[in-house]
C-alpha cells in the first residue's frame, strides 16, 4: 500500500514527478495498466512523471489527472494540485481555448485540404471584391448613347432611311422596343423604312442592372410632287450626346 500523504507540508521537500512514478511503482502498475485504471492517456501518465509540462494538456485538465491518480495512490490530491502549481510557478492557463485532451485538434495541426476547404471561400470573396472595384463603375454608371445619324429631327422624301451611332460596349440596345444588333467596338446600324407622314423613333441603351439612357428622334417622310422636289431639311451627319437618364425601377 502506498504512503498516505495528508497535505502539502508533506510533499514540499519532494518533486511531483518522483512521487507520481515511486507511487505507482509502489502499485506495481504499468503506464499502460494505470491508464486502463485512470481513463488518463498514457502519454500524459508518462508527461507528469517525466516533469514534461510544456506536453501537458491545460492546467484544467492535469488538476483532473491529479485528482484520479489521488485516489488510486491514497494521497492528498490538493496537495499535489499545489506542488504542481509551485513548480510550474507561471500562470495557470484558464482553459478557454481548451481541446479535449486526445482529441485530433490538441495535437495536431489542421491539415492542408482542410485549410484549402476553409480558405476558398475567402479566395472567392477577394475575386469578387477585386471584380467589383474594377467594373462596378461600369455597372452602376449610366450607359452612353451616341447617335450620329441622324443628329436630329428632320423631313426627307426618301423612305428609306438608317440609324447609327454607338453605346458602350456590353450594353444593350432597342430601338421603338426591338433588339438591335451591336458591334464589338460598341457601334450600331438599322435600316427603316419611312412610312408618310411623321415617324418617331426611340432608342434605348440599358446596362445589366437596368440603368437607361433614351434618345428620340422624328424623322418627316413627304413625297416628292409630280415635277418636282419638295423642299426638306438637311440631315447632317454629327454625334448627339445629349439624353436622358432614366432609371429602371422593375
Amino acid at each position: 500500500m502506498g504512503r498516505v500523504i495528508t497535505g502539502f507540508t508533506d510533499l514540499i521537500m519532494e518533486e511531483l514527478k518522483d512521487i507520481l512514478k515511486s507511487e505507482r511503482e509502489l502499485k506495481g502498475l504499468s503506464l499502460e495498466k494505470l491508464s486502463l485504471i485512470t481513463g488518463i492517456p498514457a502519454r500524459f501518465l508518462e508527461y507528469l512523471e517525466n516533469g514534461r509540462r510544456d506536453k501537458l494538456p491545460p492546467d484544467t485538465y492535469v488538476r483532473g489527472y491529479l485528482m484520479k491518480l489521488a485516489e488510486v495512490y491514497s494521497v492528498d490530491g490538493n496537495g499535489l494540485w499545489e506542488m504542481y502549481k509551485r513548480e510550474k510557478g507561471d500562470r495557470l492557463s484558464s482553459g478557454a481555448k481548451d481541446h479535449f485532451p486526445g482529441s485530433h485538434s490538441s495535437e495536431k495541426s489542421v491539415s492542408p485540404w482542410r485549410r484549402a476547404v476553409f480558405s476558398a471561400p475567402a479566395v472567392i470573396f477577394a475575386a469578387a471584391f477585386v471584380y467589383i472595384v474594377f467594373q462596378g463603375s461600369g455597372l452602376i454608371r449610366p450607359p452612353r448613347l451616341i447617335v450620329k445619324f441622324p443628329e436630329a429631327d428632320s423631313t426627307v422624301n426618301n423612305p428609306e432611311f438608317i440609324v447609327s451611332g454607338s453605346i458602350f460596349e456590353g450594353d444593350s440596345l432597342t430601338i421603338n422596343d426591338e433588339s438591335v444588333f451591336v458591334g464589338d467596338d460598341g457601334t450600331f446600324e438599322k435600316r427603316f423604312t419611312l412610312q408618310e407622314g411623321l415617324n418617331e423613333f426611340t432608342l434605348r441603351a440599358r446596362t445589366l442592372l437596368g440603368r437607361e439612357t433614351v434618345a428620340v428622334r422624328r424623322m418627316r417622310y413627304v413625297l416628292s410632287p409630280p415635277g418636282g422636289t419638295a423642299p426638306i431639311s438637311e440631315v447632317s451627319q454629327g454625334v448627339d450626346e445629349t439624353s436622358t437618364v432614366i432609371e429602371n425601377n422593375q
